[in-house]
Formats: C-alpha cells, structure tokens, sequence
C-alpha cells in the first residue's frame, strides 16, 4: 500500500514559508505558478496574503509532519516568528533603513484604508503624492 499523498510545507523550496512550494509537490507543478497565483490573489484585496498566513500557521512543514492540531500551530507560529526576524535582520542595516521601511509600511497603509473609504479617489494621484512626500521627509530629515 502506497503513503497517502499529504500537503506539507517546503523547508527546501521556501522563499517566505514554503506554502508555495509545499503546495506545488502537492498538486504536482512548478513552485513558480503557485508563487505567482499567490502574489495576483494578493493584488486583489489582499486575499492571496491571507489565504498564504493562513496556510503558513495550519499547515505542517516537513519536519514537524508528526505534529498535529495545536502543536502544528504553535510550531509554525515559531516558524513565522524566526522568519520575521531573517528578515528584520536584512533590512536592519541602519536606523535609516527602519524609518524608511516604516514610511513606506504607513503610506501603503494609508493608501489601502483611503481606498476603502474614498473609492472614487484615483490611485493614479496618490501614489505621485506619497512619493513626493517621502522623498521631501528623506530631503529634509538628511543629516
């Protein structure tokens, strides 16, 4: 009798979790069309992040495939944790780098929650603006 056919996170093919990758072996395809299925969800409303987080924390990576219900859960929380702070060290380069990441965090932020309550604003004029204003805070805050 064969091994039944399980979804497992990647821990050789990630680039952010390996829910990507994970999910190709399952379904057979490359890790690149799920990768890009992903960032298109993503684009729309943010559903493709959401369905990605979500299947981050439930789903088992290969090491932890015995695990199960809340051991899982909590495992990859641990997972998310340590991946947040990869990646916090990238860009910790400097003080600089943090500010500049929060700017641009608060901006898109801003941007999504505008939309949200002003639909007729045109995307084509704030993102101009949020420049503009980003590159005159880094002009003026230069030391």
């Amino acid at each position: 009798m064969s091994e039944q056919k399980r979804l497992i996170r990647s821990t050789t093919d990630r680039v952010v979790g390996g829910v990507a990758g994970g999910l190709a072996r399952y379904l057979e395809i490359d890790p690149t069309f799920v990768r890009l299925a992903f960032v298109v969800l993503a684009l729309f409303n943010g559903v493709g992040a959401l369905i990605y987080f979500i299947m981050w924390l439930v789903i088992p990576d290969e090491q932890s495939r015995e695990l199960t219900g809340e051991s899982v859960v909590r495992a990859n929380f641990d997972d998310m944790k340590g991946q947040a702070e990869r990646i916090g060290e990238r860009f910790r380069g400097g003080r600089r780098n943090g500010e500049i990441i929060g700017i641009l965090l608060v901006g898109a932020g801003l941007i999504f929650l505008l939309r949200q309550f002003v639909p007729a604003i045109s995307m084509g004029i704030i993102w101009p603006v949020i420049l503009i204003g980003i590159g005159a805070y880094l002009l003026v805050t230069r030391r």
